[in-house]
């Protein structure tokens, strides 16, 4: 489905005209309301009410002023756990918060200045994918208490120890099928690929993530580290030796 910027335009309605001061800034009830809804930061909004009152219309003026984001450009970034930037009035695009997060990912470049000869530095480790660095830039960090890190030990133990055992559980996936078949038409006419089955697993295992975060999580040391997003690979069967 193609992208379609989010307009940032609403209809004003007539109020009385009330108005509440949020700190020495006084912000009408619809302004307020209409601030809190789309959360905007009414201090940022300029006021041309009396004594520089902020009233609705320029909560309204000020969201038109503001870049337009595409839903997909707003779920990448949330996903990535970053602000996406844009100019006013600009459309924003995933590919243009995709590439945002490329940038911030970019170590910072030194500035080259007269330095004596050094001898040769060993050769850089391999780099990390931008997703991966933005994704570890955000996870939120737990440190782990005497119990949990005793627990972890010997869970790696029994991993590396003990023979693995498959678990298998049935369940009912009639409603996974009929929606395979409601989307199936859809997505090959938009990307000439057959939807297959493993598409939706991995679309529910991240949405399942997402749901229960804490299952989203790696161990680092003594810290519990956990990620904000969602990055889920598939082992595939292949002819290449």
């Amino acid at each position: 489905m193609a992208e379609q910027a989010e307009p940032a335009r609403l209809a004003i309605a007539e109020s009385a005209p009330v108005a509440v001061t949020v700190g020495r800034q006084f912000v009408s009830p619809r302004a307020r309301r209409l601030a809190a809804e789309k959360q905007v930061d009414v201090r940022q909004v300029p006021g041309t009410g009396p004594q520089g009152r902020v009233e609705e219309r320029d909560v309204v003026a000020f969201l038109d002023r503001q870049p337009r984001f595409s839903a997909l450009a707003r779920k990448v970034a949330a996903e990535a756990g970053i602000t996406p930037s844009g100019a006013p009035h600009e459309r924003v695009m995933r590919a243009d918060v995709e590439q945002q997060i490329a940038q911030a990912a970019k170590p910072a470049q030194p500035v080259e200045t007269a330095q004596p000869a050094k001898p040769a530095s060993p050769p850089p480790a391999t780099p990390v994918p931008p997703a991966a660095l933005a994704a570890s830039a955000q996870a939120a960090v737990t440190p782990m208490s005497a119990v949990r890190r005793v627990i972890a030990q010997r869970m790696s133990q029994s991993a590396q120890t003990a023979a693995s055992v498959t678990l298998t559980t049935e369940i009912d996936a009639t409603e996974l099928v009929h929606l395979r078949e409601q989307l199936k038409a859809h997505v090959e006419q938009q990307t000439g690929e057959s939807l297959s089955y493993n598409v939706l697993l991995v679309k529910l295992v991240c949405a399942a993530l997402h749901e229960f975060p804490y299952m989203n999580a790696r161990i680092s040391g003594d810290e519990i580290h956990t990620l904000p997003a969602a990055n889920i690979g598939v082992a595939m069967d292949t002819s290449a030796a």
